[in-house]
Protein backbone atom coordinates (compact mmCIF):
# COMPACT_ATOMS: atom_id res chain seq x y z
CA UNK A 1 0.00 0.00 0.00
CA UNK A 2 3.09 2.12 1.23
CA UNK A 3 4.91 1.68 -2.21
CA UNK A 4 1.23 2.28 -4.76
CA UNK A 5 1.25 5.80 -2.75
CA UNK A 6 4.65 6.65 -3.46
CA UNK A 7 4.42 5.91 -6.86
CA UNK A 8 1.20 7.50 -7.01
CA UNK A 9 2.46 10.81 -5.75
CA UNK A 10 5.78 10.30 -8.08
CA UNK A 11 3.54 9.92 -10.84
CA UNK A 12 1.65 13.36 -9.90
CA UNK A 13 5.16 15.42 -9.43
CA UNK A 14 6.83 14.42 -12.65
CA UNK A 15 3.35 15.31 -14.16
CA UNK A 16 3.51 18.38 -12.63
CA UNK A 17 7.32 19.36 -12.95
CA UNK A 18 6.84 18.68 -16.84
CA UNK A 19 3.85 21.19 -16.58
CA UNK A 20 5.87 23.41 -14.55
CA UNK A 21 8.53 23.52 -17.39
CA UNK A 22 6.55 23.41 -20.21
CA UNK A 23 5.09 26.98 -18.99
CA UNK A 24 8.18 28.64 -18.23
CA UNK A 25 9.45 27.99 -21.68
CA UNK A 26 6.47 29.26 -22.94
CA UNK A 27 6.24 32.38 -20.93
CA UNK A 28 9.88 32.50 -21.88
CA UNK A 29 8.99 32.31 -25.51
CA UNK A 30 6.38 35.00 -25.26
CA UNK A 31 8.70 37.40 -23.49
CA UNK A 32 11.26 37.01 -26.56
CA UNK A 33 8.56 37.60 -29.20
CA UNK A 34 7.82 40.67 -27.07
CA UNK A 35 4.23 39.37 -25.43
CA UNK A 36 3.10 39.21 -22.26
CA UNK A 37 0.58 36.79 -20.86
CA UNK A 38 -0.13 38.61 -18.09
Amino acid sequence: MLIFILKFVHCVWCFIDVFMIGYIQRVHFYRLEGRDIL
